[in-house]
């Protein structure tokens, strides 16, 4: 299975992982993964990391492909990042393109609420 959402906090990982399978693979940019603390935490856990450079996509691809082969589910978030001002920004391609070349199946999420709790450019936890 894979599923998408939109992206609205550092929060939506938090709230996705208290009800998504256990064991669900997220994608993620590969700044991330150069972080000391998270580094750990998301290896530890097999998520994937993405490359945003174009000469990568196919190995990106394959990579998340391979997951969803062994019947590990993935998880994206299509809008690619999030920021301090409200509204969705334009879908990648990437997730769909993938569902469509594997057969599996995409489960849509929508994400409300999250965006007031720990915003794009903030550190500290807000309750407006």
């Amino acid at each position: 299975m894979m599923y998408v959402a939109n992206h609205q906090s550092y929060m939506d990982v938090v709230l996705l992982s208290s009800f998504l399978p256990p064991g669900t693979r997220y994608i993620g940019k590969a700044s991330l993964f150069k972080a000391p603390f998270l580094k750990t935490f998301l290896k530890k856990l097999k998520h994937i990391s993405v490359e945003k450079d174009s000469s990568k996509a196919l190995e990106n691809m394959d990579a998340i492909s391979n997951e969803l082969k062994k019947g590990n589910s993935v998880f994206f978030f299509p809008e690619g990042t999030f920021s301090y001002a409200t509204g969705l920004r334009p879908f990648k391609l990437g997730a769909f393109k993938i569902a469509a070349e594997t057969n599996v199946p995409v489960c849509p999420i929508a994400i409300q609420g999250t965006r007031y709790v720990l915003r794009g450019n903030e550190l500290l936890f807000s309750i407006s």
